[in-house]
């Protein structure tokens, strides 16, 4: 039976890129859907290519071990998705029109180096930035895909078992042939459907854990405990640093770019924060519950699994567990189309009426790198996504701010602040001693602080050859 219940979810996602593949009738279309999607799609895809597997295996398992405490990720979450929405997205929207951009990378070029082409798919040799931010951009997409493809693996490898690889396979299989097929406007609908799915499904076991409690325990008794709880410093740089990671992501930012109209995006904030809100503290309320259900649980990351098991029938636990594959692939069908269009458009020189096929081209690679890195099976999934959040997080958050202001910002002041963020928050990790303080932080903060030393330089140096034109005339 469960078979039928995963098969049946695969071809309902595979029908929608088979609906959308005729539908694309330009490069436009395919990859940024026109820009031409309501505030409901906007809202929920961005908010469903954001959680990943995460939700239901990494955050709940971190509660179980942390505690409490672990919380306060969950409200950094929902306070950095709040100003992502209201400041960051409305401008995104203007500025990417503007310039005709459509990934961060042509965004960037189009606004720090002025002479560039501005045309999408016209990049210009000269345009460094566009190149660097492009490979930047594709590296920790790539470790991001390959965490939501080792979540699926071993999903597949508890539920079915049958070998990690053979699910790793059948999960990249899925995403890369109806992202083919439908581009971005395919991605964006199955996102929408899929978080409506996985919101509903993730609020119905916390209820059903709340009832099978024992009747003695308390409130006070559940929301005390706690395991290996880190100090206090850690936890609350910890928090901070996950909502940092929201200014640069591309296959979040991709959405705000892809909305109809700049007025619709207030209603999006809203809809999506509610959203966000609700799928997080019932995951929340997974981990506290389970601490205390099952506290001698091998894998904390199946917490989720296990609990679906042991709480529901066996076929309305095959459609629960759905929800864990609507939460992966909902961000995974979302990073690799941003990491194949930017591919497509940022590294390579598109040939005229080619740059569909490219772009597919581009998602059968980005599925293949993806595919061997997550062959492995031997990282957390909670360190994977924590290690490619901050890498873009670092690399493009400062970018996107800066990119919103009116202040002069050369190309070279950007390619060394992006430069100084994704060093940072690639090679922090491999220092011990520093772990007290995640990468985001020094990665963020010292690559904003290039961003304004070099945007003071260039503002002196624009007023030295504007002083003397002046005084001449």
């Amino acid at each position: 039976m469960k078979y039928i219940v995963f098969g049946g979810y695969f071809a309902v996602l595979l029908m929608v890129g088979f609906y959308f593949y005729r539908r694309n009738k330009s490069a436009g279309d395919f990859v940024l859907g026109g820009r031409s999607l309501n505030y409901w799609v906007t809202a929920l895809s961005a908010h469903a290519s954001d959680m990943s597997a995460w939700l239901f295996m990494g955050f709940p398992a971190a509660v179980f071990i942390y505690g409490i405490g672990e919380l306060w990720t969950a409200i950094s979450l929902v306070f950095f998705m709040f100003l992502s929405w209201h400041f960051v997205a409305p401008r995104i929207r203007e500025k990417s029109a503007k310039y005709e951009s459509a990934t961060l990378s042509s965004l960037f070029a189009a606004r720090f180096h002025p002479s560039s082409a501005h045309k999408r798919g016209a990049k210009n040799p000269g345009v460094r930035l566009q190149m660097w931010s492009a490979l930047i951009c594709i590296f920790f997409l790539i470790a991001y895909i390959a965490s939501g493809l080792v979540g699926l693996g071993r999903m597949f490898e508890s539920l079915f078992q049958v070998d990690y690889k053979a699910g790793v396979l059948v999960a990249a299989s899925v995403v890369m042939i109806y992202t083919f097929l439908g581009g971005f406007v395919a991605v964006a609908w199955n996102d929408m459907i899929q978080a409506i799915f996985l919101l509903f499904m993730i609020m119905i076991v916390p209820i059903l854990a709340f009832q099978a409690l024992p009747s003695e325990t308390s409130m006070v008794e559940l929301f005390a405990h706690k395991h290996d709880s880190p100090d206090l410093v850690s936890r609350a740089f910890q928090a901070f640093a996950w909502g940092l990671g929201y200014f640069g992501l591309p296959h979040v930012i991709n959405k705000y770019m892809s909305i109809d109209h700049v007025d619709n995006m207030r209603k999006a904030k809203y809809v999506g924060l509610t959203w966000q809100v609700m799928a997080l503290f019932s995951a929340s309320l997974i981990g506290l519950f389970g601490a205390k259900l099952m506290p001698s649980i091998v894998n904390s990351e199946l917490l989720f699994v296990e609990m679906t098991h042991a709480l529901l029938p066996a076929m309305m636990a095959q459609v629960v567990l759905c929800a864990i594959l609507a939460a992966a692939l909902s961000t995974l069908d979302s990073q690799v189309m941003a990491a194949a269009t930017t591919l497509a458009e940022d590294i390579f020189e598109v040939p005229e009426g080619k740059e569909v096929w490219l772009t597919r081209g581009s998602i059968i690679a980005i599925c293949c790198m993806a595919t061997g890195l997550a062959w492995s099976n031997t990282t957390s999934i909670y360190e994977m996504v924590f290690y490619a959040w901050a890498g873009l997080g670092c690399s493009f958050g400062p970018l996107v701010l800066w990119s919103l202001t009116d202040r002069p910002i050369s190309e070279g002041t950007a390619l060394t602040a992006m430069c100084v963020g994704a060093g940072l928050s690639a090679l922090w990790p491999a220092l011990p001693v520093l772990s007290v303080v995640p990468s985001m932080l020094p990665g963020f903060f010292f690559a904003n602080l290039v961003m304004y030393l070099g945007s003071r330089r260039d503002q002196l140096a624009i007023a030295s050859v504007e002083k003397p034109l002046t005084q001449g005339s």
